[in-house]
């Protein structure tokens, strides 16, 4: 899209002034500056970075809790019983507005993927913030204990569900990290679970962007697990005898959505010669 502007301003003699995006904490610049002269990129040091330049999670100029990273001890399991009672998605009944754009997208891009019956996304400030609340009040405790667990059927979780309104600038990333943080300073939830998810939206967010920006278009063509096969035509049915690409599969066309999990090491790890080892 970029290319795109500019090849277009260029054709007309147009000046085309480039401006920060105010929803993210940090700038392609201050991410090509954290990149120069190191040999491997790595989430950790560009989120550390991040954390002490804005003070989040911080006691002077350490960690709070005295670590940086509680992943260890975020992997729990649900047990043979499975995830029980757990709160609901917040989910809007689309408006009319929604209704329309539906309809058009059924008519223009009926042969496309997925599904739009069961659409019910935030699409309003007053809507993007209710969520926020509800995944602060009801999810966040337990995020942390539970964000690389999966269940067959179990779609929602305790997962935020937030990061359409976020790219969608309904919410301010700022806004969501103080949110988790203060859940952590009122004694709201356990530190490991805030730390994960400001891990995910101070951390991945910001980290991915940088690489895109900063590593592209070389960074299409690379192929560092050497996956040479075709995606299968079930990618796009979820019509597979393989369970667990089956429910994430069926469950994106569905919903729109995976978590983060069920992106990764499930519907991304297949075409790789050794996904799991």
């Amino acid at each position: 899209m970029l290319q795109a502007l500019r090849g277009v301003a260029e054709q007309h003699q147009l000046p085309l002034d480039l401006r920060d995006d105010t929803h993210f904490f940090s700038t392609v610049r201050e991410f090509a500056a954290h990149s120069k002269g190191r040999k491997q990129l790595r989430l950790e040091y560009w989120y550390r970075e991040l954390r002490q330049k804005h003070d989040i999670l911080m006691d002077g100029k350490q960690p709070v809790g005295g670590q940086w990273n509680f992943d260890a001890d975020n992997r729990e399991s649900f047990g043979k019983a499975g995830p029980q009672n757990v709160p609901p998605p917040s989910r809007f009944a689309p408006d009319a507005i929604t209704q329309e754009v539906i309809a058009e997208v059924q008519t223009r891009f009926a042969k496309h993927p997925g599904r739009l019956q069961r659409f019910g996304w935030p699409v309003t400030r007053v809507q993007a913030l209710e969520a926020l609340n509800a995944f602060i009040e009801q999810r966040l405790p337990l995020f942390g204990q539970y964000e690389d667990a999966m269940w067959a059927g179990e779609a929602w979780l305790y997962h935020s569900h937030l990061s359409s309104a976020l790219n969608l600038k309904l919410l301010n990333p700022r806004e969501v990290v103080a949110a988790a943080e203060a859940a952590f300073q009122n004694g709201h939830a356990p530190l490991a679970a805030v730390e994960g998810f400001i891990r995910q939206i101070l951390g991945w967010r910001e980290y991915v962007r940088g690489i895109y920006w900063t590593q592209m278009p070389g960074y299409l063509d690379l192929n560092a697990l050497d996956a040479q096969a075709e995606l299968p035509a079930w990618y796009w049915t979820g019509n597979t005898d393989m369970a667990c690409l089956k429910d994430a599969i069926t469950q994106t066309l569905d919903l729109g959505y995976a978590h983060h999990i069920q992106r990764l090491m499930v519907t991304g790890g297949w075409n790789c010669p050794t996904p799991w080892a």
